[in-house]
């Protein structure tokens, strides 16, 4: 496996050796990962690709704390200060129906127990750069599903988290709506440089927002490479990204490595 340079003082999250059976009472033992060995440096944009069922939620679950392996280790390096050490963004819309998107955003500050005025700084802060801002009195039912996805989005950044987890946040949106997201991401990223490990199954998008690209097996899932993007963040616009050699290089690597395992993606 191709693997990055990096220092040793400078790895945020250090997973290794990740192996993942699910038992069930009506099927024989289901081994989803095996021997999944990975680094994301501190302040790195890590983007996860790979065949549907390969078990790319079931890495971000294990590191989020939702979910144990059966064997291996995660390992996410403290900074201290009192920070929550991971926050999570779903594919489906998780933010709570009964609070309006003010509440939403400011759950996680709340649950840690901010004060008043840093909670108010904060959401208002992630209101306005997501566009949120004139939506903060309205309820879930009133937003559009790309309206959703913001507030989920600025809910995990508000909390203030030492890494980002995101599970496809943005599969379900159209286009243009997941354009504009994309954007807006990037943008909080490169204020904060937050380390994200982001899960999509679109290519393009893994090459838009990633510094690194991890490309999975099939089941029983593993890291069958490492690659770096080496696309100025500058070119990876709408307008120039496609057409730049390295993009499509890059493209064209990734697929033919996804179209290995035979499966679709």
């Amino acid at each position: 496996m191709e693997t990055l340079n990096r220092e040793a003082g400078n790895i945020k999250i250090r997973v290794q050796n990740l192996r993942k059976v699910f038992h069930s009472r009506f099927r024989s033992p289901l081994l989803a990962l095996d021997d999944v060995s990975f680094d994301v440096g501190e302040g790195e944009f890590c983007c996860i690709v790979g065949p549907s069922g390969c078990g790319k939620s079931t890495i971000l679950r294990i590191v989020a704390g939702l979910a144990t392996p059966t064997s291996g280790q995660v390992d996410i390096s403290d900074n201290g200060g009192g920070k929550m050490l991971s926050a999570m963004v779903f594919q489906e819309t998780s933010i709570f129906p009964w609070m309006n998107v003010w509440k939403n955003v400011a759950y996680g500050l709340q649950v840690r127990g901010e004060s008043s005025s840093t909670i108010e700084k904060q959401v208002n802060y992630f209101l306005e750069v997501t566009g949120l801002s004139r939506f903060r009195d309205s309820f879930p039912h009133q937003l559009s599903g790309g309206m959703k996805q913001r507030v989920s989005v600025a809910r995990a950044f508000a909390a203030d988290p030492e890494v980002m987890l995101m599970d496809e946040p943005f599969g379900s949106l159209d286009e243009q709506n997941k354009y504009v997201l994309q954007e807006e991401l990037l943008s909080i990223w490169k204020e904060n440089r937050k380390t994200v490990v982001f899960i999509t199954h679109s290519i393009d998008e893994a090459i838009k927002l990633g510094d690194v690209i991890l490309v999975m097996s099939r089941q029983p899932g593993n890291i069958k490479e490492s690659l770096e993007v080496r696309i100025p963040r500058q070119d990876r616009n709408v307008e120039n990204l496609r057409s730049h050699p390295e993009f499509q290089q890059l493209f064209g690597q990734i697929w033919n490595s996804l179209k290995e395992e035979g499966v679709r993606v």
